[in-house]
């Protein structure tokens, strides 16, 4: 009788992990994504300001060649685009910070296509010392001219489309 329970609980400890080895969720994924925020701060006249804030570890080949550029779309006639700061945290704590003055402006792929789009941009910036197993983190502040009214396709955080409605200020 004592030998049921004393088996139960072997097999128990048999399927956890060993005494200071540490779970690793989310181990077979690409990327984790750690902090993800996007606050707009919109004025009664229109006008505002977001700030996206990023922080992904990356944990493959592809993700450091996905995010060994990070990118930003804007329009250069109604918006500003600027990074606040690029940086790779290494396992160890190092800090890599990678230097604001190398951000690339250019006009984005559409305006070759159709020269008479020649308003949307790209901004982007080379991370330095990106591994596999790093934690990469970013701050966008982007301060659009007019904010509202906004109907349309937005860009993400990942660079993916997404909806966007915005109301009137007083509305």
């Amino acid at each position: 009788m004592i030998r049921r329970p004393f088996l139960a609980l072997i097999e128990i400890l048999a399927i956890l992990p060993a005494a200071g080895q540490a779970v690793r969720p989310y181990s077979d994924e690409p990327i984790v994504i750690r902090h993800a925020s996007a606050v707009m701060d919109m004025k009664a006249d229109g006008t505002g300001e977001q700030t996206e804030t990023m922080t992904v570890t990356v944990q493959s080949e592809a993700a450091v060649k996905q995010f060994s550029v990070v990118s930003t779309f804007y329009a250069k006639q109604s918006q500003r685009a600027d990074f606040v700061y690029v940086r790779v945290r290494h396992p160890d704590g190092t800090l890599v910070e990678t230097p604001l003055n190398e951000v690339q402006e250019q006009a984005a792929p559409v305006t070759q296509q159709a020269p008479f789009y020649s308003d949307p941009m790209i901004k982007q910036v080379p991370v330095k010392g990106l591994r596999v197993g790093d934690t990469l983190e970013w701050q966008l502040e982007e301060d659009p001219s007019h904010c509202v009214p906004t109907r349309g396709r937005q860009r993400s955080l990942l660079g993916q489309e997404s909806r966007r409605f915005a109301t009137r200020p007083g509305a």
